[in-house]
C-alpha cells in the first residue's frame, strides 16, 4: 500500500509543478516552447484558459455545452484547461493518500502507528519537496 501512497504523492507534485510552472513561469517553461502549439496554447496558457469556456473562445456565443447521454450541460473548468485539471488530480490523489493512509498498519516502530505515522508524514514531505523542485526547475524548464 505504502507504494499506492507514494505515487500518488508524486502525482500530486508533478500537478502542482504543472500548475506553478504554467502560472509563474510560462515563457521560461517547456510548455511555451516546445510542448505546446496552435489550439493547445489556450489549453495551457492560464492566461488564455478562460476562453476555453465560451463557444469559439467568445463570451457573446455563450457557453461551451457538452452532451452527455442526451443531455446538455456546462462542463466544470477542471476539464477546460490544465491549470484546473492539474488541480483536481492533485486533489484526488492528495485525499486518496490521505484514505489509504488511516488504513495502514505500524511496520517502522514497536510503539505503534502514531510515531509510524509521524514518520509517514515527514518522509511524504520530503518526497512532495524532491518531486515538486524536480519538476519545477529543472524538468520543466526549457
Amino acid at each position: 500500500m505504502i507504494y499506492i501512497i507514494i505515487t500518488l504523492i508524486v502525482i500530486a507534485a508533478t500537478c502542482n509543478a504543472v500548475m506553478d510552472t504554467i502560472k509563474h513561469h510560462w515563457g521560461e517553461s517547456i510548455f511555451a516552447r516546445k510542448l505546446v502549439v496552435g489550439k493547445w496554447a489556450h489549453t495551457f496558457f492560464h492566461k488564455l484558459g478562460w476562453r476555453n469556456s465560451y463557444i469559439n473562445g467568445d463570451p457573446k456565443q455563450g457557453k461551451v455545452k457538452w452532451k452527455f447521454l442526451g443531455r446538455s450541460f456546462t462542463p466544470h473548468p477542471a476539464f477546460l484547461d490544465a491549470w484546473h485539471s492539474c488541480k483536481s488530480i492533485m486533489l484526488i490523489c492528495l485525499f486518496t493518500a490521505m484514505s489509504l493512509g488511516l488504513y495502514m498498519e505500524p511496520k517502522f516502530s514497536p510503539l505503534g502507528k502514531w510515531p509510524d505515522t509521524i514518520l509517514l508524514i515527514v518522509l511524504i514531505g520530503l518526497l512532495w519537496i524532491f518531486t515538486f523542485n524536480a519538476f519545477y526547475d529543472k524538468i520543466f524548464k526549457a
